[in-house]
């Protein structure tokens, strides 16, 4: 799973942003069941966030397990970015 933001900023204000999520996915026993949340404000402010959570379901028969893993994009308006993920 990715995140992948695009910016553009000007005297210190973030004033345009693109994302695209993408799942590159899963191997034979993950499966990509869709996305949990996806919040994608506006720009027009010092620094923007961006995050999105998918849901990925172990598809094996006997195993019912799953994972919500996610990604969270906050970028400056000058330049700078910070990521986290879980």
């Amino acid at each position: 799973m990715q995140l992948v933001v695009h910016w553009c900023y000007t005297l210190g204000v973030v004033r345009s942003i693109d994302r695209l999520p993408i799942i590159e996915c899963c191997g034979p026993v993950w499966s990509f069941t869709g996305w949990i949340t996806q919040d994608f404000p506006p720009a027009d402010g010092y620094s923007v966030r961006s995050f999105v959570q998918g849901q990925f379901q172990y598809s094996l028969p006997w195993f019912g397990g799953g994972k919500a893993p996610w990604i969270a994009i906050v970028v400056h308006g000058d330049g700078s970015y910070d990521w986290m993920w879980g």
